[in-house]
């Protein structure tokens, strides 16, 4: 596999990073491959952390979708699940949504098994809730 700059694996993510608005909660996802198991009920799957969606669970309330790629665009899902890990701070929300965002194009940054270890270098892309910077994309990076 070839390596990457960031830069690179910034244009890459961006295609499929999307801002989340939950309840009062807003956050980032990234766009991911429905698991097979829940393919014939969703076409579409986000990750995200499960502190961005905790305030929607109760009471099943709707989210709202803003694609990094076209921030003129909102889609506001009301029909939706979530598998959620609340002690990891991760969930997957799948959805159908036939005229929403285009079909997930999959990409591919790491080897397969490969491990995040102590040391290794990594970069992430989100919405940080910080004053000033209003829903703008931002790269991190930082070592394991």
């Amino acid at each position: 596999m070839a390596k990457f700059e960031w830069y690179q694996a910034v244009k890459l993510m961006q295609q499929n990073l999307v801002r989340i608005e939950a309840g009062n909660s807003v956050g980032s996802g990234v766009r991911f491959a429905v698991p097979d198991k829940y393919e014939a009920q969703y076409n579409h799957c986000i990750l995200t952390a499960h502190h961005v969606i905790k305030d929607i669970l109760k009471d099943k309330l709707p989210l709202s979708i803003i694609p990094e790629s076209d921030r003129k665009k909102k889609w506001t899902i009301e029909d939706w699940s979530i598998v959620h890990n609340q002690e990891h701070d991760h969930a997957l929300v799948m959805f159908g949504c036939a005229d929403c965002m285009p079909p997930f194009r999959p990409y591919k940054i790491l080897e397969p098994k490969s491990h995040y270890v102590p040391g290794v270098e990594i970069g992430w892309l989100g919405y940080p809730n910080i004053s000033g910077l209003n829903g703008v994309a931002c790269f991190s990076h930082g070592y394991i």
